[in-house]
């Protein structure tokens, strides 16, 4: 099968000695967002359920050597009936995707793994991707102020390798290398699974649970929709 025609969003693009042309941007890095509405309660619930798993886990040291000073509960909450709201509202989530890229509509994403995050004052969690995944994603709980950024790191190594120069300030957003997430509580941001990442160092001021970044991270994976089967 030959290859589909080169397709993308298009640009005029001015050349004084051709005339138009036309640039065709391809293979784009989807990065979707979105907010829970009226989430303060349900926030408050979730940061004493983390807090619970935290004190219940055998140990509160980093669970390998990825992180910095951050603890992870076990990967198993979306088995978990108390974490259940949380992930179906992130499954819904999930599902609107499935639907704007137009996925088998026998098949559904489906969350594979869960796993609670408490980042406290000067800690972070540095660069990692999650292979066997198709989407990765986290829910912010709570968020104090300081808090560091979420960073994307384009995955071309060319483009680190010889990095074309820019004029200053004037970089389009198309040629980033690099892009930010900044966490504000009830949000959340689904991405790539095989996309790099990292949580930047939590400069919040404030020392103990004040000063604790706290976020909800995920995989998915795509499933045949028994459902639909079923329904068929």
């Amino acid at each position: 099968m030959s290859a589909p025609e080169l397709k993308g969003e298009e640009f005029t693009v001015a050349s004084p000695s051709l005339g138009a042309m036309t640039r065709k941007n391809n293979f784009p890095t989807m990065i979707f967002q979105g907010q829970l509405e009226n989430h303060a309660e349900f926030n408050e619930n979730l940061r004493k359920l983390v807090y619970a798993e935290q004190k219940k886990a055998s140990t509160s040291k980093p669970a390998n050597d990825i992180e910095i000073m951050e603890w992870r509960s076990a990967k198993n909450l979306h088995r978990d009936s108390k974490f259940a709201a949380v992930r179906d509202h992130l499954e819904a989530a999930l599902a609107s995707i499935s639907s704007e890229l137009h996925y088998s509509k026998d098949h559904r994403l489906k969350i594979s793994s869960m796993w609670a995050n408490i980042s406290p004052s000067g800690s972070g969690a540095a660069a990692e991707c999650r292979p066997g995944n198709l989407w990765s994603g986290c829910y912010c709980v709570r968020v104090p102020k300081g808090t560091g950024s979420m960073k994307f790191i384009d995955p071309r190594t060319i483009n680190v390798m010889n990095p074309p120069k820019f004029e200053k300030d004037d970089k389009p957003r198309d040629c980033f290398t690099k892009v930010t997430f900044k966490p504000s509580e009830g949000h959340f941001v689904i991405f790539p699974a095989w996309l790099y990442h990292e949580v930047e160092t939590n400069m919040a001021k404030q020392s103990g649970p004040a000063g604790d970044y706290i976020y909800i991270s995920f995989n998915a994976t795509q499933v045949k929709d028994k459902r639909s089967s079923t329904a068929s």
